[in-house]
């Protein structure tokens, strides 16, 4: 059998520029296109940015929203952790409640 060596010594039987002839090989093969991969991904990803502040991917979202900010829902969050923060100040500052198990 007849085999044609490449520059690295490997052997090239044949296979897509030399796929899995050896590492120099395969690294000729991965790299270009892992490269041309990363710049197509880069430029999708800049073109869905532009597209995405011109309002391309689906309605105004500020224009289902009634008020940015609900102030019942406010007060009461505001009162909810205004009790968080009295239970936790009688907490800290009362007198321990656990008892001894030493006794």
């Amino acid at each position: 059998m007849i085999k044609i060596f490449d520059k690295s010594g490997y052997a090239n039987r044949g296979r897509f520029l030399g796929w899995g002839s050896g590492p120099d090989a395969d690294w000729k093969v991965i790299f270009p296109i892992f490269t041309i991969l990363l710049i197509v991904i880069a430029i999708l990803s800049f073109i869905a940015f532009m597209n995405v502040g011109s309002g391309a991917f689906g309605s105004d979202i500020s224009s289902t929203v009634e008020s940015p900010l609900d102030k019942k829902l406010l007060q009461g969050n505001v009162k909810y952790y205004k009790e968080k923060q009295n239970i936790f100040e009688s907490l800290r500052t009362g007198k321990e409640t656990t008892p001894d198990p030493s006794i």
